[in-house]
Order: structure tokens, then C-alpha cells, then sequence
């Protein structure tokens, strides 16, 4: 191909793209049309601007230069006047140099003429990539003359207590780490530049990393694949993937030696080479025969936020707004039940006597992976003394419809998982989520928040459905795939 515009500068987060993958990286910025998905989901962008916009709340001053409405010339303009200044605390400043260009969240001007470092993340714990994250700040602020003394990264206080905003950040000193990391920045981002710069597009091999990213060109990438490949067998190694690729392997139908393998993975490639199964059918219908009705297949939906948006909760704590719950009778008869709470006030009392109210008295509850919702359940029982005989009850009554998958039923089309996603198609294949607005809970998080902050009354019902008919879809699902137990493995349940 031929490259008719001129290369963007290597910002941080391309950086850090083309250090995940550099052939992303070439395709972001020759080929952006291959793109099927954002890099990063709405969710978690919104999330790091609201985290940033309260480590900004800690300064007393400050000067926020570059936002969604600044021209970038006039945020380099801006940036240039205030390191001059050297007074205030600069946000989102605009640092360049002739190929490079980062924003850090907050530099901090010292006594003498040098600055610190401030990166903010929305984690609870510092991660190897955020240390190369600062690093490659660190290396394009000095070449642009700036000189930085200390280097701190900001992660969520996980112990804080809303809305104590003083205790919300864990502030942590990696200035030694960062100046370790300076010697291979310019070998790093030398590469990329070289990479980027490339006419045709690159033949770089994939892996499980792809799948890591998230990354927006997967679809391209793996696009034409007509058979499982080695990046899908469960629990690989990085070391063992490497073997098979210098072996010039890259489907698991090429496989001939399995005596390597762990007996996990090499039960997954019998079922695979058989086009086969691992069923337990008698562990399966003892499971079944237990369970006593009306059985209640139920699902929350929970805001699990960096800020809490109540007091008295700790950040990323779970705060349940909705949930479905499709109630199967001996007869066959299903009826369903569902809450959503829709404004912005704190839900839980609500939704707590809302579900003991659903929920009966007897009759097994069934949920698709117990630790989430018994987790839920327990908060609420703790914050809800007047509560917690009855959700203790409910707790009790918990059945995880997962385990019968994570032990009894594997099958070669659910990938290696037990997921819900993974398995719904291979044994429902009718019921899908396709045509729903709403597809993942990060979507319905969202969706929900903007849900309680819309004023637009025709916009509130489309919201509303659209949790409504999501949240609803999971619990039919379990149902589905119960009656789909029964019919193979216990027939006469039902009456």
C-alpha cells in the first residue's frame, strides 16, 4: 500500500499499543477502517475521566490546559505560558517534541525550577504497564527540557470510605523504578517509529495476547480461520504457545504430541479430535434431582464504580440497581419478576425488599456463578440488620447452576469455558443476544448511568428497556438451558 498522509507523533498510548502489539499499532494508523470495536470500552473511559477529574479535586489550584473543547495548538500554547509560570499545577498539559506527544494527568511544580509527576489510574494496585506508561512520559518530558524530580503513580484506595475524598488515592513513589526503565525507552519507541513508518502491512504473529487487549482489530487479524487454533487451547503456557510456534504450528489439528500437555488440556483436545464431549450424565441428574420447586433463576445487575456514588460504600464496592428473576413451577408454569431502580438515590434498601418479596420462602434459587450474587446478598444482609434473617434465608437457598459446567459438561465448541456467553450457543442455540441493545454488564453499567442522570423522558424509556430486556434475557437463558439438562439427563422433572 502506499501511505498518504503524514505519521501522527507516537503519543503514550500509542506507545503502549504498539508495545502490546506494534502491528495494531500500524494498523491504527494506516489501515483505521479494519477496526471492528473500540480499544477501549465507553466504560472504562468514562471511569478514568471521572477518577481524574477527582485526583484534580485534591489540588487547591490547578490549571486544566487541554479538555474536550481546546484546539491542540492552543493547549500547546497554554502548556508552554504556564511551564513558564511555574506556579500552579498544570492537568492534561501538552508536552511535545519533533515525533513524541503526551499529556500527563498532573505535573507539580517544585520549589526550584522542577516539576513531579503524577499518573492517575483507576486501579486499586499498581500493574507492570503502568509503569512503562509513566516511563515513556518520563522520557518524552526531559527531551522536551522539562526536568523532573520524583515520579508518582496514583491507584483507588480500595479502604476509603465515601465521600472522604482526602483517603481516595494510594500515593505511591516509583521514581527509582522509572528511571531504571529510561535506558530501553528511546530503543522501544526508535522501533515503533520505524514500524509505523513500514508501506506494507506487516506479518506479525498472533497469540493469546490478542484476546488480552481488548483490541479493536481482533476480528481483522483472525479474520478467515477455519479451524480452532493453538491460542485457544485452556490455560497455555506463553512458553509451550512459543514452542508450537517455532515448531510452525498454528491450528490444533497439527497437533501429534499431547504427552507435554496438562491433563486439562489434553482432555480438551480429546474432545476436540472426537468432535466430542465430557459429560457426567449421572453426577448431572443427581444435581438436578435435588433441587426442590418453584425454582427462581435469578441475576443482578450491579454498578461496581471506582467513585462511589453512596456514602458509606468503598470504591468498586457492588451496588446492585436491577434484576430478573424467572420463577419455573413443578407444572411448567413460568412466571417472571423484575426490579430496576431509576434515579439517584441509593437503591439498595429498595431492591433488597423488593427481592425477598420475590423470592418466596422455599424453593432452590438459581444463579450463574453463586460468588457474585451470595456477595450482594451479604452486603445487603450487613447494612440491613432488620434484613438479614431473611437474606440470610436466601443465601442458603443459593444453587449454582455454573458448577454443573465447570465440572460435569464440557464440550470442545464452549472454548475452554464455562461462560454463560460460551455455552448459551452451543446448547440454545435460538435464544441470542444479538438483536439486544445491551449485550455485556460493563454495557448495562453504562447504560444505567445514564439512565438516572437523562431529564429526557423518551430517552429514560428506551434506557429502561433496553436494561429491562437484558437483564431479563440472562435469567431466561438460565431457564433454557435447565430445561435443556432435563430433557437429556432428567427427564420427568417437570410434570
Amino acid at each position: 500500500m502506499t501511505m498518504n498522509q503524514p505519521i501522527k507523533k507516537l503519543s503514550k498510548s500509542r506507545y503502549m499499543k504498539g508495545m502490546f502489539c506494534p502491528k495494531s499499532l500500524w494498523l491504527q494508523t494506516h489501515m483505521p477502517q479494519t477496526a471492528s470495536g473500540p480499544a477501549v470500552s465507553q466504560r472504562m473511559s468514562e471511569q478514568g475521566h471521572h477518577v481524574g477529574y477527582y485526583a484534580q479535586r485534591q489540588f487547591a489550584t490547578g490549571i486544566l490546559i487541554k479538555d474536550s473543547e481546546t484546539p491542540m495548538p492552543d493547549a500547546i500554547e497554554k502548556t508552554r505560558n504556564a511551564l513558564i509560570e511555574h506556579r500552579y499545577p498544570l492537568f492534561e498539559a501538552v508536552i511535545t517534541t519533533d515525533d513524541k506527544i503526551v499529556l500527563p494527568d498532573i505535573l507539580i511544580p517544585n520549589d526550584d525550577d522542577s516539576w513531579n509527576l503524577i499518573e492517575v489510574k483507576s486501579s486499586t494496585k499498581l500493574k507492570p504497564e503502568h509503569l512503562d506508561d509513566i516511563a515513556y512520559q518520563f522520557y518524552v518530558l526531559t527531551q522536551a527540557g522539562i526536568k523532573l524530580d520524583e515520579c508518582y503513580l496514583w491507584v483507588i484506595n480500595s479502604d476509603c470510605v465515601w465521600p472522604d475524598e482526602q483517603s481516595l488515592f494510594k500515593r505511591i513513589n516509583v521514581t527509582r523504578e522509572i528511571l531504571a526503565k529510561q535506558a530501553n525507552i528511546e530503543t522501544n519507541s526508535q522501533h515503533l517509529l520505524d514500524y509505523v513508518e513500514l508501506k506494507d502491512e506487516p506479518n506479525h504473529a498472533r497469540g493469546t495476547y490478542c484476546k488480552k487487549g481488548p483490541c479493536e482489530f481482533l476480528d481483522y487479524c483472525w479474520d478467515g480461520e477455519v479451524g480452532m487454533t493453538i491460542y485457544e487451547i485452556p490455560n497455555i503456557s506463553d512458553s509451550k504457545l512459543l514452542l508450537l510456534q517455532q515448531a510452525g504450528i498454528a491450528y490444533i489439528s497439527e497437533i501429534t504430541n499431547f504427552s507435554e500437555f496438562t491433563a486439562l488440556q489434553q482432555q480438551f483436545f480429546e474432545m476436540y479430535n472426537t468432535n466430542g464431549r465430557h459429560i457426567d450424565g449421572a453426577a448431572i441428574a443427581d444435581k438436578l434431582a435435588a433441587l426442590t420447586y418453584p425454582l427462581y433463576f435469578f441475576d443482578f445487575e450491579a454498578e461496581l464504580p471506582a467513585i462511589p456514588l453512596v456514602d458509606g460504600m468503598k470504591p468498586y464496592q457492588k451496588l446492585p440497581f436491577q434484576y430478573s428473576c424467572h420463577i419455573l413451577h413443578q407444572d411448567g408454569k413460568l412466571d417472571h419478576q423484575e426490579f430496576l431502580h431509576q434515579d439517584k438515590s441509593d437503591p439498595r434498601r429498595k431492591i433488597a425488599e423488593a427481592l425477598i418479596n420475590d423470592l418466596g420462602s422455599t424453593g432452590h434459587i438459581i444463579v450463574y456463578n453463586e460468588v457474585f450474587e451470595k456477595g450482594v446478598l451479604q452486603n445487603l444482609s450487613l447494612l440491613f440488620p432488620d434484613l438479614k434473617a431473611a437474606l440470610d434465608l436466601i443465601i442458603d437457598r443459593l444453587w449454582d447452576l455454573m458448577e454443573i459446567f465447570k465440572t460435569d459438561y464440557k464440550d470442545f465448541k464452549f472454548g475452554g469455558s464455562y461462560s454463560i456467553k460460551n455455552i448459551l450457543p452451543v446448547l440454545v442455540p435460538k435464544l441470542t443476544y444479538d438483536s439486544l441493545e445491551i449485550q455485556k454488564g460493563d454495557q448495562a453499567q453504562l447504560v444505567w448511568q445514564q439512565l438516572i442522570n437523562s431529564e429526557d423522558s423518551q430517552e429514560q424509556k428506551l434506557l429502561e428497556a433496553a436494561l429491562l430486556a437484558y437483564c431479563k434475557l440472562d435469567t431466561l437463558a438460565m431457564v433454557e438451558i435447565y430445561r435443556r439438562l432435563l430433557e437429556r439427563f432428567f427427564q420427568g422433572c417437570i410434570q
